[in-house]
């Protein structure tokens, strides 16, 4: 079944379609408004700049914003519209995401912009889904996961978050990833679009959440953390 998977529908994975977002993080009108509106109020007699600091925890990533003074900071890799201290395994990590401003909270929020398409193929059983995001992260040893669910229930706890929750779908029958696209099979043709919507949920949950793609290493798949692998 697997091998069917993989033949049928590999030359798919390198059609055109969605592209990995690699844009700097980007801010609102409305953020850079009120940065800037707060640096003149309070930089007075001292140097202010905009702080963003991430904590990377095994299954979301924590932010903090706000506003520092009388610190060097480092020459980012990108241009900002604001002065902005942020570290380089940061500002990596936050590719593709926005900075908006909250009126009724009176908060700045960071938004990771995800974006997902999906895809049928000539297979009824078979769809595409693809990601702005890398599923599997370019430096992996291996750049192609596929796996059948008998091979999975083997050893469920032994695969990373993000594939155990993709098997929850009780009908998915296999799964085979690639880059930024993951294609799946389901064992019945009833409820399609119930099925794709359950999957679509998983993927967008785990991207928004933490964001972490995929990577083999060590003779097995974890999850690419910034700074860490687990």
């Amino acid at each position: 079944m697997l091998q069917r998977l993989i033949g049928k529908i590999k030359k798919a994975f390198y059609q055109e379609s969605l592209a990995v977002n690699q844009q700097p993080l980007q801010f609102t009108d409305l953020a850079i408004a009120k940065i800037k509106e707060y640096l003149q109020q309070k930089s007075k007699g001292f140097k202010l700049v905009f702080q963003i600091s991430l904590n990377y925890k095994l299954q979301e990533v924590v932010y903090k914003v706000g506003f520092t003074e009388g610190l060097p900071y480092r020459q980012s890799k990108f241009l900002y519209p604001v002065p902005l201290l942020l570290e380089e395994i940061d500002e990596l990590y936050l590719h593709g995401s926005y900075l908006d401003f909250h009126e009724e909270a009176e908060s700045f929020f960071i938004y990771p912009d995800i974006k997902l398409e999906v895809e049928s193929t000539p297979d009824p059983t078979i769809t595409k889904f693809t990601l702005n995001r890398y599923i599997i992260v370019p430096t992996s040893e291996k750049q192609e996961f596929s796996i059948a669910r008998e091979d999975w229930q083997q050893e469920p706890t032994s695969y990373p978050k993000l594939i155990q929750s993709l098997f929850a779908v009780l009908e998915l029958a296999s799964l085979y990833i690639h880059s930024n696209c993951l294609q799946c099979e389901y064992n019945t043709l009833e409820n399609e679009m119930e099925k794709e919507k359950r999957i679509a949920n998983v993927l967008l949950e785990y991207f928004e959440r933490n964001n972490y793609p995929l990577l083999y290493q060590n003779s097995s798949w974890q999850v690419q953390i910034p700074g860490e692998s687990l």
